[in-house]
């Protein structure tokens, strides 16, 4: 196979300009050029600033990355996020005037209103609540249930043919109930009855 004759000298004789300059700075005790890194050669250094002409960003640009001031709300929300746990809000006496009444044993009219009107229990927080129309959509009359709830229905009822299926189903229901029971509890330690100086009431079972 021919080589190239000129291909091959030429290849030779390119090394050669660029040694003889290093040797000649070495000589002459200049600094060699400092060496950049791969970055440096391939990326824009981010610290160096740079303008696209014609585009020069003006002093109303930065009023879109300004971020909008800080208000009383905004303050309070925040330190509501961070500290939940202070600066509780206290409930009203109209709000516990109602638990005390939910607490009361539930009473029935014999003949109640058609359409049943909601506002009579905003009385007990709001005194202007006979004033107003009655509620959209219309609520209709209580129900006196008794002993006859969802679980006395499922037990005695047959409308489950696998034994197994009313089993899981009684056992789910009792548990539902056992946590309602829990979250009222903890609703009345949220806001415990109050006699009328203010001071919690002890429970009914409770001995000093």
């Amino acid at each position: 196979m021919a080589c190239n004759p000129g291909r091959s000298a030429r290849g030779r004789s390119n090394p050669i300009p660029a040694r003889e300059h290093f040797l000649q700075m070495i000589r002459a005790g200049e600094p060699l050029p400092d060496c950049c890194t791969w970055a440096q050669r391939e990326f824009l250094l981010p610290d160096e600033p740079w303008q696209l002409p014609g585009f020069t960003p003006q002093a109303y640009h930065q009023l879109a990355l300004k971020l909008p001031p800080c208000t009383d709300i905004k303050s309070k929300v925040h330190r509501q996020l961070v500290h939940p746990w202070k600066d509780e809000a206290e409930h009203t006496w109209g709000f516990h005037t109602w638990l005390d009444v939910g607490r009361l044993p539930a009473t029935f009219p014999s003949r109640p209103d058609r359409p049943y009107d909601s506002n009579v229990w905003r009385w007990l927080t709001d005194s202007r609540a006979h004033c107003r129309p009655p509620a959209e959509p219309g609520i209709p009359p209580p129900s006196w249930m008794g002993r006859n709830s969802l679980l006395t229905f499922i037990s005695c009822t047959p409308i489950f043919l696998d034994e197994n299926r009313k089993k899981q189903v009684i056992f789910r229901t009792v548990k539902e109930l056992e946590e309602v029971k829990k979250l009222k509890l903890r609703s009345e330690a949220r806001a415990p009855p109050l006699d009328t100086n203010g001071n919690i009431l002890p429970p009914k079972n409770f001995k000093k």
